[in-house]
């Protein structure tokens, strides 16, 4: 089990954000972090986790009770977590962390961690990059998955059945791809990144094709995908499917539905948080116009304004942008 602190890309009500990871895969997962972020994670700019895992041992608890009961019992440790999140692939070496075939968790252990979370309340999400693991997943009630590279037919009928979301995480793979060995990341990272590329946007393609329910998410803190590019998503979901307004509506109300929090976030209603931006352009027709923020608002209270009204420059002197009074 994994607490973690809220990072600026997530709503204030998200707190904390509960990890489960199987006793038997989590020294694989902590030694393939260390090596693509860094020998000292403190010093690579994430979060320090405190690992703690729902077995007590290597291998399969005895029973769905006992494996019922330990995943109660980490989540009565973390309390406080709005939303839980879980492996559904895995792999035994670093060379099968993008591998199509591995599975995470049985089927078995998917269904006790929903259920148990669902009766806490809790959405669940699950790092899903194959096939196997993905129909897993929904076939247990997860709610969300994250990254969904090998998505057939059956798992898009699966998962518009039931609703789920899919969080593709495109620029996570687009920034290896793009920066490379030259860049500082392992040779096996960038390798297993250009072969899964191609699978990633197909898969992509064809969850918006079947109106499978999007989210906007980066996997911010893998390399060169800074939190603070959430723009450079949109802008990839445009070009592999998404129209303008549909990318806009995967970062606010869709990612605010998915994190359980569009009672107070997501969209412009009266009596929720007034969290707005205005950018220069109509991202409508130009989605790169994401990226010129010009104004500021969080929770009403206004943190950035280079907004002109009418060339008066005492409004600030910042950017005009057509409609402001």
């Amino acid at each position: 089990m994994v607490t973690r602190t809220p990072d600026q890309t997530l709503p204030d009500r998200l707190e904390s954000v509960a990890v489960l990871v199987p006793q038997r895969y989590a020294p694989f997962e902590l030694g393939v972090l260390c090596e693509v972020f860094g020998t000292d994670r403190s010093e690579s700019g994430l979060p320090v986790y405190d690992f703690a895992v729902c077995s007590a041992r290597t291998g399969l608890i005895d029973s769905r009770c006992g494996f019922s009961i330990q995943v109660r019992h980490g989540l009565e440790r973390v309390a406080t977590a709005d939303l839980v999140a879980i492996p559904a692939y895995h792999g035994d070496d670093p060379d099968a962390l993008f591998s199509p075939h591995g599975a995470g968790l049985l089927p078995e252990e998917l269904d006790v961690v929903a259920q148990e979370a669902h009766n806490a309340g809790r959405r669940v999400a699950t790092h899903a990059i194959g096939n196997a693991g993905i129909k897993n997943a929904l076939r247990a009630g997860i709610d969300s998955i994250e990254h969904g590279f090998y998505l057939d037919d059956e798992a898009l009928d699966l998962a518009v059945a039931k609703g789920a979301f899919l969080v593709p995480t495109l620029l996570a793979i687009s920034q290896i791809t793009a920066n490379g060995v030259a860049g500082g990341i392992p040779d096996w990272v960038v390798r297993k990144a250009e072969q899964e590329a191609g699978k990633q946007r197909e898969s992509f393609k064809a969850a918006v094709d079947s109106g499978m329910k999007i989210a906007a998410g980066t996997d911010a803190g893998t390399p060169f995908n800074r939190h603070e590019d959430l723009a450079l998503e949109m802008g990839l979901m445009v070009e592999y499917g998404l129209s303008p307004m549909q990318a806009i509506l995967a970062a606010t109300r869709n990612a605010a539905e998915n994190l359980d929090v569009l009672d107070s976030v997501g969209t412009v209603e009266v009596g929720k948080l007034a969290d707005l931006i205005l950018v220069a352009g109509d991202p409508t027709q130009d989605i790169g116009a994401m990226r010129q923020v010009a104004f500021v608002a969080k929770e009403g209270v206004v943190y950035r304004n280079d907004v002109t009204a009418g060339g008066d420059p005492a409004y600030g002197g910042g950017v005009a942008i057509e409609g402001v009074r």
